[in-house]
């Protein structure tokens, strides 16, 4: 039996979806909507006194609505969305590949 996740992505972002863009260093920006989890200021692993905003971000696995994880540049690619809902929007450097499936990708972000 086949799922098909683009009904259950759907309601995910039509429920708790945000604009943002979609950054990746080599291509054009695109506008897509994502979920995102904001986490408060975190250690940097590399560097433990400092810390920094950090995001959860969840995006359709594809390369047209989303990002796709063929085409994920992570440490290159960037999303451009507010830290706060009330806040201008900043740049967000992807770092790593949480979580996918065909659906959707789980990102994070500082």
């Amino acid at each position: 039996m086949s799922i098909d996740f683009s009904v259950y992505n759907a309601s995910f972002r039509s429920l708790f979806g945000e604009s943002a863009t979609y950054k990746p260093r080599t291509g054009d920006t695109r506008a897509i909507t994502v979920v995102i989890d904001r986490h408060p200021p975190e250690p940097l692993p590399e560097a433990p006194p400092l810390v920094r905003p950090a995001a959860h971000v969840f995006a359709d696995n594809d390369a047209t609505t989303g990002i796709s994880t063929d085409e994920l540049d992570t440490g290159g690619d960037e999303i451009s969305f507010p830290p706060r809902l009330d806040e201008s929007a900043a740049d967000w450097t992807i770092v790593r590949l949480i979580n996918q499936d065909n659906g959707m990708v789980q990102l994070e972000v500082r």
